[in-house]
C-alpha cells in the first residue's frame, strides 16, 4: 500500500526535472518561418549563415530571430552552435554586425561572430563569473565542429 502512495510523488519529481532545451543554430540555406506550426503562411525568412534560436525537437520548431518569432521546419543543414537554457535564450540578441550577442544584463556576457561556426577566432567580451571573478576581454579559438 505504501509503495503506491509514493508513486505520484516519484512521477512529480521526474516531471519537475524536465526542462525545455533551446538551441542556437545556423543554416547553409535560407530558412522560411511560418506563423503557426500547422500553417504554410510564411511570415519572414532567415538569411543563410545567420544564427537563430529554436526550441524543442518536433518537425516544426518554435524559431526566434531578433524580434521575429514563428515556426520553421527542421532541416539537416542546421548546425548547432550552442545549447542554451531559457535564461540564456532570453538574454540573446541578434545584431547585423556580429550575428548574435548575449545581453549585458545576463550572467554570461559573451559575443559570437560568424567565425564561431566557420573556424578561426572569437572575440570574448569581459564578464564576471558566478564566484565574482572578473574575466578580461580576450580572443579565443572558435569551437570545433564534430
Amino acid at each position: 500500500m505504501k509503495r503506491f502512495s509514493l508513486l505520484p510523488l516519484l512521477i512529480l519529481l521526474i516531471l519537475s526535472g524536465c526542462t525545455t532545451n533551446y538551441y542556437l543554430v545556423v543554416s547553409d540555406s535560407e530558412i522560411p518561418v511560418y506563423s503557426t506550426a500547422n500553417s504554410n503562411d510564411e511570415i519572414f525568412k532567415i538569411s543563410a549563415e545567420k544564427p537563430f534560436v529554436v526550441k524543442g525537437n518536433k518537425e516544426k520548431r518554435l524559431t526566434t530571430f531578433g524580434v521575429y518569432s514563428g515556426y520553421s521546419t527542421y532541416k539537416s543543414s542546421w548546425r548547432l552552435l550552442a545549447k542554451l537554457n531559457k535564461k540564456q535564450a532570453d538574454g540573446l540578441t541578434f545584431t547585423n554586425e556580429k550575428g548574435y550577442a548575449y545581453n549585458t544584463n545576463s550572467k554570461a556576457n559573451y559575443s559570437g561572430t560568424k567565425s564561431t561556426y566557420s573556424g578561426g577566432t572569437v572575440q570574448v567580451k569581459g564578464y564576471t563569473r558566478k564566484d565574482g571573478t572578473y574575466v578580461r576581454p580576450h580572443t579565443r579559438s572558435a569551437p570545433r565542429r564534430n
